[in-house]
């Protein structure tokens, strides 16, 4: 059984709009990650943090907790977390 022309070149013309579209729909796809958590290799925490500021929402699902919350446990810890100077660090 030969397929008439008219009917090959129907199947030609549904490939080419299958192709088109499913092109279409692959250059816009949906964005998985946040552009913040692509790239937090190269964000040091005071400037993920500064990120993360602009995005209530991903601050407080990154962090479990409220900016003021953050800041509160941040200024309670500062003083024994700072870099002290010690006798013991002398000179050669």
């Amino acid at each position: 059984m030969m397929l008439a022309v008219s009917e090959l070149l129907c199947y030609a013309a549904v490939a080419v709009v299958l192709d088109r579209k499913y092109r279409r729909n692959a250059s816009k796809s949906r964005e998985w990650t946040k552009k913040w958590l692509l790239e937090r290799q190269e964000f040091s925490h005071v400037n993920l943090l500064k990120e993360l500021r602009f995005h209530r929402k991903d601050w407080l699902n990154f962090l479990r907790m409220k900016e003021s919350t953050y800041h509160t446990l941040l200024s309670m810890v500062s003083p024994l977390i700072q870099k002290k100077k010690t006798l013991q660090c002398g000179k050669l």
